[in-house]
């Protein structure tokens, strides 16, 4: 049996129009192949499509960012994607 401790993560169906309402119900969440743009898992990651996904989960009120650290480290470009 789980206890109430348990994280609940969501693997799958995390776009924008769905974001904000996944996170409402769950404690986290895998943005699988979105941001990947042709649902290909090996292929690189489209930042714009990053964006799109963060923009209405953001606004949702049920996502909270990233840390400070990590933050800066993806607006440098040194690594730490999604």
């Amino acid at each position: 049996m789980i206890g109430p401790e348990a994280a609940v993560i969501a693997t799958t169906g995390v776009r924008p129009c769905t974001g904000g309402d996944i996170l409402s119900a769950v404690h986290g969440c895998i943005a699988g192949t979105f941001p990947e743009g042709d649902g290909i898992t090996w292929t690189d990651v489209d930042r714009s499509r990053v964006e799109a996904l963060l923009e209405p989960t953001e606004a949702s009120g049920s996502w909270q960012p990233a840390s400070i650290e990590r933050r800066a480290s993806m607006q440098a470009g040194s690594g730490g994607g999604m």
